[in-house]
Formats: C-alpha cells, structure tokens, sequence
C-alpha cells in the first residue's frame, strides 16, 4: 500500500472525509465505502502493467469546483495513486494525508 491508503486504511467505511485537489481549487466532500486492490487493466506482462490499492469515495458535498471536471452528489469516484489528490482531512479539518511537494 501507498502512504496515501496506509492513511485512509485507519479510518473505518462509512467515514466523512474531504478530498481537495489542484491546491484546494477542487474540494469535496463524502464517504470511504471500501478499499480495495486492483490493477491499471494492462496485461500483466505489459512493461507499465501497476497493481495499487483504491479507496471508492461516494460524493456528498461540493465544496468548491474551480476546475474544469463535472460532480454530481452521490457519484462514486476511485481515490488512488493515479488519481492522488494534493490532501486528505477529516470531517473537523484535521490534516490525514498529504501530497510531497
């Protein structure tokens, strides 16, 4: 597992978290509903075939979308090392993960 996963690892399914992105121009809201591993769909013997864990976090609140992708309440998106976002907190604010620089 990445940093980012051994991280959301420690909080149970069911937890509200906020996800911000492109230095908190994308921010949003919603619950870990499982992690899971999986693989980029290459075949295993593909020189860039990667297997990595994911989170499925279910959208509840847009909080701020100043870029260009389209949210919708209730969607579910995969959080992972291909789609790492810049930080991960908590419901209150508290810091759980975030981006090296």
């Amino acid at each position: 597992m990445d940093e980012m996963m051994l991280a959301l690892n420690k909080y149970p399914n069911g937890t509200y978290i906020i996800v911000e992105w492109d230095e908190a121009q994308v921010m949003l809201g919603g619950l870990i509903e499982t992690i899971y591993q999986t693989n980029n769909s290459l075949p295993v013997d593909a020189p860039s075939y990667q297997e990595y864990y994911a989170v499925v976090f279910r959208l509840k609140d847009i909080m701020r979308n100043h870029g260009s992708s389209t949210y919708k309440p209730n969607m579910v998106m995969e959080l992972s090392m291909l789609t790492k976002p810049d930080r991960v907190k908590t419901e209150n604010g508290m810091l759980i993960w975030q981006a090296k620089a």
